[in-house]
């Protein structure tokens, strides 16, 4: 069993942006002392240490640092999960506690514990009780996360469940909206608004939302087209652009250009190439003859107003979201270049003949552009 006592107290220190003179002045030691410490020529006697472990907001076990301190708090955390599976929350609470009295500046033990009696009030939430306490060990977890700026994800996720305790409607709304970022919890935010009463704030927020869901939808099927086409997965990579498509297409108004109308003349271009992939000439013709009629279609009247001519838009139309892509000015152009940089591609892997089926797409959208 091995402590990683030295590179605590250098590492901890570093953390408060303390340099070692500062740290001895606070320890009541000579900075030689301090440097002692850091280089392991010396260990610090248990009073010390115990001044060192509260000074840094750290258990004993955590300041040591022995290695088989992390893996029982992850032991204990897995087990409090098993509880809370199996809906023992009695067990699960009492479990946690214990790890709180053995652990109190673990963030982690503290978050578990503080979800564990968060869901128990959520049950039963006559008993507050449940939800003192839960507000007790998420505000002890934030005040050690204030002196570690790193750890923003934590603070977030605390701050989230803070939220869900408070009672007062005006300070729930406020945190989520210093939370919000990206619109990430605007789901979260219309419900908060709905249960006030709020119903058009709350609609203006699922709104927000669900378009933006689509959107995240397509863009990952984006990301994932490199993985698709160096593994030859060529079919399965139509099938999920498919999908992409239909699901997009349900928003659309059939008679009005939209943002998304862009969005299907690029899907359209990606399906084309998988279907010369599998070698099915014809269908990639129509399919890139249908992204060009799109994409003229948008060219010759633009909307990057997520909002304008599509359907399933509720409430109040503030701070209208717009949508952006590396694509932008001339959509037709933009299919081609689409083509063009999976052609070049060199690390996907594709076979000359593969190549040569690529290149006749190319071929293709110019031979229409050009008519």
């Amino acid at each position: 069993m091995q402590n990683n006592l030295s590179e605590n107290i250098r590492a901890n220190r570093k953390r408060m942006l303390l340099t070692q003179e500062q740290l001895a002045e606070a320890m009541g030691v000579t900075v030689g002392t301090v440097s002692k410490w850091e280089n392991g020529n010396c260990v610090p006697d248990i009073n010390t240490m115990m001044d060192l472990a509260d000074f840094f907001n750290l258990s004993m076990d955590a300041l040591v640092g022995y290695s088989m301190v992390s893996k029982r708090v992850d032991d204990i955390i897995e087990e409090s999960f098993e509880l809370y599976r199996e809906h023992r929350l009695d067990e699960a609470r009492e479990h946690l506690d214990k790890a709180v009295v053995r652990y109190p500046n673990d963030v982690k033990i503290l978050r578990r514990a503080g979800s564990v009696y968060y869901i128990s009030w959520y049950q039963d939430n006559k008993n507050e009780d449940f939800r003192n306490r839960a507000i007790e060990l998420f505000n002890r977890a934030l005040r050690i996360l204030a002196d570690s700026p790193e750890n923003k994800i934590d603070e977030i996720a605390i701050l989230k469940q803070l939220a869900l305790l408070e009672k007062d409607n005006e300070k729930q709304i406020e945190i989520i909206k210093h939370i919000n970022v990206d619109g990430i919890y605007d789901d979260l935010l219309g419900e908060i608004y709905w249960h006030q009463g709020k119903k058009e704030e709350a609609l203006a927020c699922y709104t927000k939302k669900f378009h933006f869901s689509v959107l995240d939808a397509t863009d990952v099927a984006g990301h994932m087209l490199d993985y698709f086409f160096s593994n030859k997965k060529y079919k399965e990579l139509l099938e999920l652009y498919q999908w992409v498509e239909q699901t997009v297409a349900g928003l659309m108004l059939s008679d009005k250009p939209s943002y998304l109308t862009r969005y299907v003349a690029m899907i359209k271009t990606c399906e084309a190439i998988c279907y010369e992939l599998i070698g099915n000439h014809e269908k990639m013709m129509s399919e890139i003859a249908l992204a060009i009629e799109k994409a003229k279609a948008f060219d010759a009247d633009p909307v990057y107003d997520i909002y304008t001519n599509v359907r399933f838009v509720y409430g109040t139309k503030k701070d209208l979201p717009v949508a952006y892509d590396d694509k932008d000015g001339n959509t037709v152009l933009g299919i081609k270049q689409i083509v063009d940089e999976i052609y070049s591609t060199g690390d996907l892997g594709f076979t000359k003949k593969e190549l040569q089926a690529i290149k006749r797409v190319q071929e293709y959208i110019v031979k229409l552009i050009n008519n």
